[in-house]
C-alpha cells in the first residue's frame, strides 16, 4: 500500500483553503491547513509534511520569510500561490527557496498537475 502523500496548505483566505483542500483531498492527498505563516511552522514541527502549498501576502511573516525558515528545516517542496504575478515577486520566491510558483487565479487542473510534478509523480493531462 502507497503512503498518502500530505500537503499543508498555508493561506489567509479561507475560501481559497476550502476550494484547495476539497480538491487536493478528492485527488488522493491528505492535507493540513493554517491561516499563517506561524501556525504553518508548528503543524510542521508535529507532523511530516510532503509538499507546501503557500501564499506571499499573509499576516504575520509573509510568505517569502516563511519559504526561508521551511529551506531551512526541511527537505521538502514549497510551491507559492499568490495574486502577486510580477516577475521580481516570482523571482524572490524562487530565490527564498520555492520550488515552483501559481499565480492566483489559476485552475485546479494546473494546480493538481503542478503538484504531482513536484512531488515527482508522473503527470498525466487529459486535454
Amino acid at each position: 500500500m502507497l503512503k498518502q502523500l500530505t500537503i499543508l496548505i498555508v493561506d489567509d483566505e479561507l475560501l481559497t483553503v476550502r476550494i484547495l483542500s476539497a480538491n487536493l483531498k478528492a485527488s488522493g492527498y491528505q492535507v493540513l491547513t493554517a491561516y499563517d505563516g506561524q501556525e504553518a511552522l508548528k503543524i510542521m514541527e508535529k507532523q511530516p509534511v510532503d509538499l507546501v502549498l503557500l501564499d506571499i501576502l499573509m499576516p504575520g511573516p509573509d510568505g517569502f520569510d516563511i519559504c526561508r525558515k521551511i529551506r531551512e528545516t526541511y527537505d521538502i517542496p514549497v510551491v507559492v500561490i499568490s495574486a502577486q504575478g510580477q516577475e521580481k515577486d516570482k523571482l524572490r520566491a524562487l530565490s527564498s527557496g520555492a520550488q515552483d510558483y501559481i499565480t492566483k487565479p489559476f485552475g485546479i487542473s494546473e494546480l493538481l498537475a503542478r503538484t504531482r510534478a513536484n512531488l515527482c509523480h508522473p503527470v498525466e493531462i487529459h486535454l
